[in-house]
């Protein structure tokens, strides 16, 4: 049922990439590849790690360098013609959305819902959702998922490849959302994502 909800989501389509702003406008406007339009968005996230000291000098050469290599690797890929800009939620995780007599009844928590490629919305489901249990589980899930989703068992390899890219950028996001954070319970989750 949650995949047929987005296989439905993501046949909307934009004529470019951003955030969606009131009466259908997207900003900022222009971008055919989201790596134009994720790169301010990562350039800001590197340096709220830089300033919260999540990585010493090598490891932030080290992870930048990466980033931005994966970004120019990805670049075509990533193009609207390959990729079209589609309808996603980009917060996407079980608590996230209601379900009422087994099926998926609404979503919230939608305020980053922007213009994607429809694996900026995917890489949710594989890290928050069928991550949630062991490693036999996430397989059924994500294999289920696919199913219902395309009819496939899986994703194709560049989407797969796009997905796990995605994770990574997200884990450094939470890295140092959560670096130096205490109260109790999340208090080595900024290390623990960075290992």
């Amino acid at each position: 049922c949650l995949a047929q909800n987005f296989r439905k989501l993501h046949s909307i389509r934009f004529p470019s990439f951003g955030n969606l702003m009131n009466r259908g406008t997207i900003s900022p406007p222009g971008f055919i590849n989201f790596i134009d339009r994720y790169q301010e968005v990562n350039d800001m996230i590197l340096n709220l790690c830089k300033q919260k000291k999540c990585f010493n000098q090598s490891e932030f050469i080290k992870l930048s360098d990466f980033i931005q290599n994966k970004f120019t690797v990805l670049r075509a890929a990533l193009d609207i013609q390959c990729r079209p800009a589609t309808l996603v939620i980009t917060d996407m995780h079980g608590g996230n959305f209601h379900v009422f007599h087994n099926s998926v009844s609404g979503f919230f928590d939608v305020e980053s819902s922007q213009s994607a490629p429809l694996e900026f919305e995917l890489y949710c489901m594989r890290l928050f959702i069928f991550n949630f249990f062991g490693a036999k589980e996430f397989a059924l899930a994500e294999s289920a998922f696919w199913k219902a989703y395309c009819g496939c068992s899986t994703p194709d390899i560049k989407s797969s490849e796009i997905i796990d890219f995605f994770s990574f950028l997200r884990i450094v996001e939470l890295c140092q959302s959560y670096w130096g954070y205490t109260d109790g319970i999340r208090d080595n989750w900024g290390k623990n994502m960075k290992a």
